[in-house]
């Protein structure tokens, strides 16, 4: 993708890292990318530094990506109405993830979904190009998509979205009382819903969904470095706490 960009930027030495941080602001979208492109080639005198101050500013959100014949936006609107209901209610839920991906059972618990119904719902916006396949029953947003997903919505979905806030605590509730369980049985209490066939998966569980968490702020509580009984108990108490507190959101996840 870096190569449409530098190509755009016509004859000359370009900055390696600034064209591959243009990419990466375009989330490495395709489309984000033709157009980032196209903008640069119909204004001559820009330079790779330009184009990144434009991406930068994210006021701006996906009005920046737009030309005259290609409009990011418009294209993302123009999927999400050719979905059905039910895609369109998960695509507007599962977007509420902070670090943008999930697995399996992480989209049951933010739709409300039986577990067949939400795998069903995501491979179908993963066939609409709405959401990236990183690995085996594992499912993300591209950045651009997380954004508008979270900004274009209904308002009777929009007033569903605290419940799948609440669903989904409780469903990282449940899975580190598990996990820990599971780890720990000296502790003295068994799993609450057999997640976890054995140690190994719990642990598997953890080091994926620690790694997930290290892209977003919000679960920096959640997920404590070390994968320890104490540290699973005050990841525990932290999700009850949040679960707790006004309209079960976790701390800095603003409304939308």
């Amino acid at each position: 993708m870096a190569p449409a960009i530098a190509g755009a930027l016509g004859t000359g030495v370009h900055d390696p890292a600034a064209v591959a941080d243009a990419v990466t602001r375009c989330h490495a979208h395709p489309l984000a990318v033709r157009i980032a492109a196209a903008r640069v080639r119909h204004r001559p005198a820009w330079q790779i530094d330009d184009l990144n101050r434009v991406l930068r500013d994210r006021p701006r959100g996906l009005g920046a990506l737009s030309t005259r014949d290609l409009d990011l936006n418009a294209a993302f609107a123009a999927s999400y109405r050719r979905l059905t209901p039910a895609q369109q209610r998960a695509f507007s839920l599962l977007c509420l993830h902070p670090a943008g991906e999930f697995d399996l059972d992480t989209a049951a618990a933010i739709s409300g979904l039986p577990p067949a119904d939400a795998e069903e719902t995501v491979e179908a916006l993963a066939d609409a190009n709405l959401l990236e396949v990183p690995g085996f029953g594992r499912y993300r947003y591209y950045g651009l998509l997380r954004d508008f997903a979270l900004a274009s919505c209904s308002e009777e979905l929009r007033a569903q979205r605290p419940d799948a806030r609440r669903r989904l605590l409780e469903h990282y509730l449940v899975s580190f009382h598990d996990a820990g369980r599971t780890l720990y049985p000296e502790a003295g209490t068994t799993a609450r819903s057999g997640s976890f066939a054995d140690a190994p998966a719990a642990r598997k569980w953890y080091e994926t969904e620690r790694e997930c968490a290290a892209r977003a702020d919000v679960w920096a509580d959640l997920f404590p470095p070390v994968l320890d009984a104490a540290g699973l108990l005050r990841a525990t108490n932290t999700v009850a706490g949040w679960l707790g507190g006004a309209h079960g959101r976790a701390p800095g996840a603003a409304a939308a």
